[in-house]
């Protein structure tokens, strides 16, 4: 039995409009611009949602538990750093990299990120592309990719908000504000999730390191601030500025187990910090052609401290150490679509992307390593008959080491590691076929691939392994049939049967001293959805 599991919840909700409208739907405050989509069969490819209306019906806080909800997606906490993952058919947050409208925010040390200090308040539906990605998200999605599209307004003044607490001195409160006019609008978000710590079991019995029934540590304290203007000068145009700066704080709880092999870390972030400023645009080019744009600047502070014991204010033995992390990407997306031939859309992508990466512990000098990616794209949506679309697509990718600097410990000295480089080539083709307006089909197979990371090329594993700077990408083949069917008015259903192949696997997995250990899910065969 779990003690005050939950003490009091209270939800305020404020809608506001200046004028008589009808009630907008959950499209309608979608931030189009940012959703990744292959035009002309929404929600018949592999691709599912997660709704606003499903989130605050479910409770579901973050972004982590959130993406719980949709089948063939695990949730885990994984390694020393207790960092929420999911795992999208098994593949990991790696090979399935995060979006914010469909800018990269992923971490560029080692393609993860904490999905746990991403919080839903803000957002309009949460997309999951499952193997069958549109190539039009650029490199590394080699087993689909995570979109998180946030809301636009609809009215003149859009207002909602909430306000709870819950167990563990634990509180969360948001604020949505929004205005459109006829040709501008402008979005605002802030929102805060904080817990001190969880409460054990009435039954738990105290051991070393848990000393109480409040488990030790648990902490968290995540802050976000979001912000988005937009200016639309005709029905087919849209330019739009946005900023979301998130702060956050944790604690990893001790272990308290029995395994002898297991040691106890006591580890602390006072800064777990992402800032990200975009410029998307959308401009008709005559009736048939348009160019989108997505312009980015994304920075990840970190600080890690690994302390003596639980009193968490020494850092004097040798597993103790203060590390930081000083990290950003920049990049661009240019994006042509064309409807010049019949029957087809035509979309022709271009994106340039700078990972830099900059890291040291406290007393060592900063060491930076810097990648640059590339990837040239191209899909067709092909409209062979009224009932079948026919979606081939293919990409050209490059990643380019700039610097990358060792550090020896002994000496103090810095040099630096070869050079080095890898191309990759994605391919898929998919096909939809509407049955009747109930019934539908999709068929898809798709080779994708993953750069190995920083971290894959260049960690020591803490001394049991060595960088190998050569590594090459990860190769997947996946197969994916579903069938998507409305039985009655309130029936729907959904099965896939699916299959991914890994023809290759260079990239071994290794860490530093903050870094997770492996912990990866065998890719299912067969999900019922």
């Amino acid at each position: 039995m779990k003690r005050n599991l939950l003490l009091l919840g209270t939800a305020l909700s404020l809608q506001a409009a200046a004028q008589t409208t009808s009630p907008a739907t959950t499209t309608d405050r979608t931030f189009q611009l940012g959703e990744v989509e292959i035009v002309g069969i929404r929600d018949q490819d592999s691709t599912q949602r997660v709704s606003a209306a499903t989130i605050q019906k479910f409770n579901r806080n973050d972004v982590s538990n959130a993406l719980n909800l949709l089948p063939g997606v695990s949730l885990a906490n994984v390694g020393p750093r207790n960092e929420s993952v999911v795992y999208v058919r098994g593949f990991d947050l790696r090979q399935v990299p995060v979006f914010i409208d469909g800018v990269p925010v992923y971490v560029p040390y080692d393609g993860y990120v904490d999905m746990g200090r991403f919080t839903t308040f803000d957002l309009a539906e949460v997309n999951v592309s499952k193997g069958f990605a549109s190539i039009l998200y650029g490199a590394n999605t080699m087993g689909g990719a995570i979109n998180l599209v946030s809301r636009k307004p609809v009215k003149k003044l859009d207002l909602n908000g909430s306000a709870g607490i819950f167990s563990g001195d634990g509180y969360r409160w948001h604020v949505n504000a929004g205005s459109r006019f006829e040709k501008f609008y402008v979005q605002l978000g802030a929102s805060q999730l904080k817990q001190d710590y969880y409460p054990l079991s009435d039954d738990f019995t105290f051991r070393t390191n848990q000393y109480s029934d409040e488990r030790q540590n648990a902490y968290r304290d995540d802050l976000k601030f979001s912000v988005k203007a937009g200016f639309t000068p005709n029905a087919t145009d849209e330019y739009v500025v946005g900023y979301v700066n998130q702060h956050g704080e944790k604690g990893t709880p001790p272990y308290i187990g029995t395994d002898p092999a297991m040691r106890a870390r006591f580890w602390q972030w006072p800064m777990w910090d992402k800032q990200s400023l975009y410029f998307i645009s959308n401009t008709a080019m005559g009736e048939k052609n348009t160019i989108k744009t997505r312009l980015y600047y994304d920075t990840f502070v970190n600080e890690l401290f690994s302390y003596d014991d639980t009193t968490y204010t020494a850092i004097t033995r040798p597993y103790a150490f203060k590390s930081y992390y000083d990290d950003y990407t920049v990049g661009g997306h240019a994006e042509l679509a064309s409807r010049i031939f019949t029957a087809h859309v035509l979309k022709l992508a271009v994106q340039l992307k700078r990972d830099v990466h900059r890291e040291n512990n406290a007393g060592e000098p900063q060491r930076t390593f810097i990648d640059n990616t590339t990837s040239i794209g191209l899909e067709d949506t092909y409209q062979l008959t009224p009932a079948i679309s026919i979606i081939p697509g293919v990409s050209f990718n490059t990643r380019k080491s700039d610097q990358a600097e060792d550090y020896n410990a002994t000496t103090q000295a810095i040099s630096d590691f070869p050079s080095n480089d890898n191309t990759a080539v994605n391919a898929q083709i998919g096909i939809s076929w509407s049955i009747n307006p109930r019934h539908t089909l999709f068929g898809a197979v798709a080779r994708k691939t993953r750069f190995a990371t920083i971290k894959d090329r260049y960690s020591y594993r803490m001394g049991q392994a060595l960088p190998n700077p050569d590594l090459t990408a990860e190769v997947a083949v996946n197969y994916d049939l579903r069938y998507t069917g409305k039985l009655t008015p309130a029936l729907d259903i959904q099965a896939s049967v699916f299959r991914a192949t890994l023809p290759t696997s260079s990239s071994k997995s290794t860490t530093l001293n903050r870094d997770a250990s492996s912990c990866k899910i065998p890719v299912m065969p067969f999900s019922m959805v």
